[in-house]
């Protein structure tokens, strides 16, 4: 087993505001005992953009990396599909390729769509597709929400090629966002969303999920939170991490940056706190 690490912003990266887009692995054990061996940067010939705030995720099925980011054209950013693809079973080495899927018939977005900073992607393995939620566009200059959105965007890889992509938009009630957290959960067949934010509204600590019971795109629909005896409920943050935890049928939630109002504003203290949902 191993984890992927894709891009961000460092001192060492050449992008825009520090972006990078190197793909590290790090192996780690069945057994959960400290990694024995160390971080290795994978190879390759060539890098997809640099973007700050690309969204990238591992496909088991496919043993590929499907990476969504941004590229600039005459008309502006426009959103753009990539895939590394490994060499062997090492997983050292590969090369990225960028797709060029085609636009669906349940498209209600337009083509091109647009690029999405901070938003977070996840893999439906069911039905073979990569979802992307939220984020922000260009130009951030537009009221109510300066570009942030809550559009989702689906990727089928099952359709075969370079897969279709179909955008399509949530409900108002569903509060453009990014720097949120994101994850599926396979056991109840849907997308679960929580925390974020974006200038209009400010910090968000809702929960939604978005259920594929009924309906090849989903039905968004909002989640009560019960506060816990002690503790309550988690306090206002971003940048966290939000995984599922299948076994146990929950969600965990770490760390991130503790954050101030209006959002987005110093200070913003990081955490190291877990929480369950």
């Amino acid at each position: 087993a191993r984890m992927l690490l894709f891009g961000g912003r460092g001192p060492a990266g050449t992008g825009p505001g520090g972006a990078s887009a190197d793909l590290w692995a790090l192996p780690v054990p069945y057994d959960l005992t400290p990694p024995s061996e160390p971080w290795t940067l994978v190879t390759t010939p060539s890098t997809p953009p640099q973007v700050g705030g690309a969204a990238a995720i591992y496909i088991p099925g496919r043993d590929t990396v499907i990476l969504f980011t941004a590229v600039t054209t005459a008309s502006g950013e426009e959103l753009a599909v990539f895939e590394f693809r490994f060499d062997d079973w090492t997983g050292l080495s590969g090369s990225w390729h960028q797709l060029a899927p085609v636009i669906g018939p349940d498209d209600e977005m337009g083509d091109p769509l647009r690029a999405h900073h901070y938003g977070q992607a996840v893999y439906d393995a069911d039905r073979q597709r990569v979802i992307l939620f939220g984020g922000w566009t260009e130009p951030r200059d537009a009221p109510p929400h300066y570009g942030w959105t809550n559009d989702v965007i689906f990727l089928n890889l099952a359709a075969g090629g370079d897969g279709v992509l179909v955008g399509r938009l949530a409900p108002p009630a569903v509060a453009p966002r990014s720097h949120f957290g994101a994850l599926f959960d396979d056991v109840r067949d849907r997308m679960v969303v929580y925390g974020g934010g974006n200038p209009t509204d400010g910090t968000l600590t809702d929960v939604w999920q978005l259920g594929f019971d009924a309906g090849a795109y989903g039905t968004w629909t909002s989640v009560a939170q019960i506060p816990d005896p002690t503790y309550d409920v988690p306090p206002q943050r971003e940048n966290f991490t939000f995984a599922v935890d299948p076994f146990r049928e929950r969600a965990i939630i770490f760390g991130g940056l503790l954050t101030g109002e209006p959002w987005g504003t110093d200070p913003r203290p990081a955490t190291d706190q877990v929480w369950e949902m």
